[in-house]
């Protein structure tokens, strides 16, 4: 006999008693404790066979929402790059700041929750320029407190005046509502300040900033001193640093008190006297990579002979512009690692030649500056493992040429600038170089790029310039 759930309820409801049951109440319960089981497992089937059937519908209604919506089966990465791309651009922002870049990225975020979650999750979307307006203020704001990166960047373009100093009629908002709030995540920032902003911002905790850009507005002619800027909080991650005083003094004193033993990047823009650099580098231990500013008064501040060498073990990269006396200067670093040097130092004197031997490692030599003539052999011979050489205005002589092209002078060279006047002497130098390296690749290596300043007209060369171009040599004339 079959039982059915509706008969479970012809039954008197039990009611609980302590006492034992009798024989009836018994009967009665055990019937209607198996209609129930019974009844259950029927519904559990008929449930789980619901689920099943759900499921089923569901990845229609989600097969169907894909084809009419592809972008919402694109994987992860691909959409991360996407969205990338759509990133306003640093000149676009600047140019045309009235376009709404930032809004319209912001619109992207709003496509579906998956390229919310992915826009707001990329860290790379965060190494973000404000061009300084109450609105763009608020919109990083909005960035900020949403995307879920545990590390951000800021960085805000300052304003010029006439007088040469920065326009911080909006940096207050700046500093109060993205760079307070936001200490403990920023790995980098950039931003112009003066005094009192910079005091309201110094007392954070900025745990882990990589980058500082400070761009100092100097007021009423009153240099920066040692206890201008010091932060009251560590900064264990800094590791790059940029000091920007456009046309203004940089005060030694004011730059010690920032943490130089653990930067690996220091640039300096503005003007330093040559004994306040050397204060400088001391601290500077572990440095990498150095772009001085204009280094002045070198002449009312000799260097001794006897004076203390400075050892930078670590450092690469090295950029110093000399108002005079760059030579000297250049005698006290000790840089057993260098790689790149750029430089305004005389190359005829023979003091140069001297510096330029100690630096066995060095691979780039780049010399600015406005000086013309011949460059000296003895000069090239001290740079002869460098494989890029910018010479600037000066030139070379027909036989310096001629050994670079049998690969007796710049053997290693790849990249070579230099004014050179005569093009048909370039175009031997060229070819002679070719058949130098096809024959002992060993020991010459191909020019692969060559930029030279000529008053030649490039029109009568162009079949030679091609042919060469065809061989593998980027070849650039201006005039």
């Amino acid at each position: 006999m079959t039982l059915e759930v509706s008969d479970l309820f012809t039954y008197p409801l039990l009611t609980l008693s302590p006492d034992v049951p009798s024989d009836t109440e018994a009967f009665s319960a055990r019937k209607q404790l198996k209609i129930a089981e019974e009844a259950l497992h029927k519904l559990d089937f008929e449930i789980s066979l619901l689920l099943a059937r759900r499921q089923q519908i569901i990845s229609r209604i989600d097969r169907c929402k894909s084809v009419i919506a592809p972008y919402k089966k694109l994987p992860a990465e691909l959409l991360a790059r996407i969205i990338l791309l759509c990133v306003p651009k640093v000149e676009v922002v600047l140019a045309e700041p009235r376009r709404r870049c930032y809004e319209s990225f912001l619109r992207i975020t709003q496509v579906c929750s998956t390229w919310r979650r992915v826009a707001f999750g990329e860290s790379a979307l965060w190494d973000l320029l404000i061009n300084a307006s109450d609105k763009h203020i608020k919109l990083a704001d909005a960035w900020f407190s949403q995307c879920s990166c545990s590390r951000i960047s800021l960085a805000v373009q300052p304003k010029v005046r006439m007088s040469g100093r920065f326009d911080l009629t909006l940096h207050p908002h700046i500093v109060s509502k993205l760079v307070v709030p936001y200490s403990q995540r920023l790995k980098s920032l950039g931003l112009a300040v003066d005094k009192i902003l910079l005091k309201s911002f110094s007392c954070q905790s900025f745990q882990n900033l990589e980058e500082l850009s400070l761009f100092l507005n100097m007021e009423n002619d009153q240099p920066w001193g040692e206890s201008d800027i010091q932060f009251q909080s560590p900064t264990p991650s800094l590791r790059s640093l940029h000091i920007a005083m456009p046309s203004s003094i940089l005060n030694d004193r004011f730059l010690l008190k920032l943490p130089l033993y653990q930067l690996t990047t220091l640039k300096l823009s503005g003007y330093i006297m040559a004994s306040n650099l050397i204060e400088v580098l001391k601290q500077c231990t572990s440095i990498e990579t150095f772009t001085g500013g204009t280094i002045y008064d070198a002449r009312s501040q000799p260097f001794h002979s006897k004076s203390m060498p400075i050892f930078l073990p670590n450092l690469q990269y090295l950029t110093v512009i000399f108002a005079s006396d760059v030579g000297r200067f250049l005698h006290l670093l000790e840089m057993p690692r260098i790689l790149s040097l750029m430089t305004n130092i005389d190359v005829s004197s023979p003091e140069c030649h001297s510096h330029f031997r100690r630096l066995q490692t060095l691979r780039t030599v780049i010399i600015t500056g406005t000086r013309r003539g011949y460059i000296d052999e003895d000069f090239i011979t001290s740079i002869s493992y460098s494989t890029k050489v910018l010479l600037g205005s000066y030139a070379c002589q027909p036989s310096t040429l001629s050994k670079i092209g049998t690969g007796g002078l710049l053997p290693n060279v790849e990249h070579l600038e230099y004014s050179g006047r005569n093009l048909q002497l370039v175009v031997d130098m060229l070819w002679a170089r070719l058949s130098s390296a096809r024959k002992s690749p060993e020991r010459v290596s191909y020019i692969r790029r060559i930029v030279i300043t000529s008053d030649d007209e490039v029109v009568f060369f162009k079949d030679k310039l091609d042919l060469l171009r065809s061989q593998g040599i980027d070849i650039i004339v201006t005039s």
